[in-house]
């Protein structure tokens, strides 16, 4: 890595999952904070797989905490769960004129191929 006077050392580095694999084998008791945030916010995270209300509730608190209004935070809420469903209605449409462009192009294969008297290979 290039550092601040233009010099390159070498460096090692890693990613978030890197770095907490780093603190969790770290054996010293000033790590020790750490390895009881990780083992809490696993737990939580876990806690929410099984039930997803929830996630829904940590985000509030989140929101709160970061100083939003309930007002917008539940608008917040409600456009995420309307841009959901429109990601589910486009793939829905997607599929459905992804299938039906294959038949017609099915369809315009077969008739150039009867047109010419081409036979077909598979």
């Amino acid at each position: 890595m290039e550092s601040s006077d233009g010099k390159k050392y070498e460096t090692d580095c890693t990613d978030t999952e890197g770095l907490l694999r780093i603190i969790q084998s770290i054996p010293s008791p000033k790590a020790e904070p750490f390895k009881q945030w990780l083992a809490k916010t696993g737990y939580e995270r876990i806690e929410e797989s099984q039930d997803p209300e929830l996630s829904i509730d940590r985000a509030m608190e989140n929101y709160l905490r970061l100083g939003y209004s309930e007002n917008w935070i539940n608008q917040r809420l409600k456009s995420l769960k309307s841009l959901k469903c429109l990601k589910g209605l486009l793939l829905v449409v997607s599929g459905f004129l992804a299938r039906f462009a294959l038949g017609l192009l099915t369809e315009c294969k077969r008739k150039l191929l009867k047109q010419y008297s081409i036979v077909a290979r598979v």
